[in-house]
């Protein structure tokens, strides 16, 4: 992974990329992403769920959060020529639905984290993951049980469709 942005380097790539992560709530995206590229470029739909309703794990207001989600990510691909996606983006019709709005000529890089084990193994470890983030004072989603399980579900069956959605694919083993 290139290291774009980090070290104040500020300048517009002449190639844009757009980098979407991929995976279940808990598996270390914003974590990973945050190492390796510079705040500006990442847009978050949990941020900008709290800006418009006060709180990340307030869904209610969701159509006007991702409308918001797609203006920034399109900012920041005509102002830095990159923008990251730091969403769960486990749907597959979904993806393909907000890729619609990523301009022709952008360079499309999925990062998947792809939890091993069993499920049972994948659900618990996840779901301990969000249940200590909270407990510590992690301003985060408060993500039930039961949506872990359906995420690991739609995060399988999404698989598929990734090599026809990106023009390159990244894995990252949690």
């Amino acid at each position: 992974m290139k290291n774009y942005l980090k070290k104040n380097m500020k300048f517009k790539l002449l190639n844009p990329v757009f980098y979407c992560c991929i995976g279940i709530s808990g598996s270390g995206k914003s974590t990973y992403i945050n190492k390796i590229f510079e705040r500006e470029v990442i847009v978050e739909p949990d941020a900008i769920r709290k800006e418009i309703t006060g709180s990340v794990s307030d869904q209610s207001q969701d159509f006007k959060v991702w409308r918001e989600v797609a203006d920034r990510v399109k900012k920041n691909l005509d102002t830095m020529g990159l923008a990251v996606l730091d969403a769960t983006n486990t749907h597959s019709s979904l993806r393909t639905k907000f890729l619609k709005n990523i301009p022709e000529g952008v360079r499309k890089v999925a990062i998947v984290f792809t939890p091993k084990g069993t499920d049972e193994e994948i659900i618990n470890k996840l779901y301990s993951r969000i249940e200590q983030d909270i407990k510590a004072g992690k301003d985060r989603s408060t993500v039930p049980h039961e949506v872990v399980v359906r995420q690991l579900q739609q995060f399988k069956n999404g698989l598929q469709t990734l090599d026809k959605q990106f023009d390159e694919i990244e894995h990252i083993a949690v």
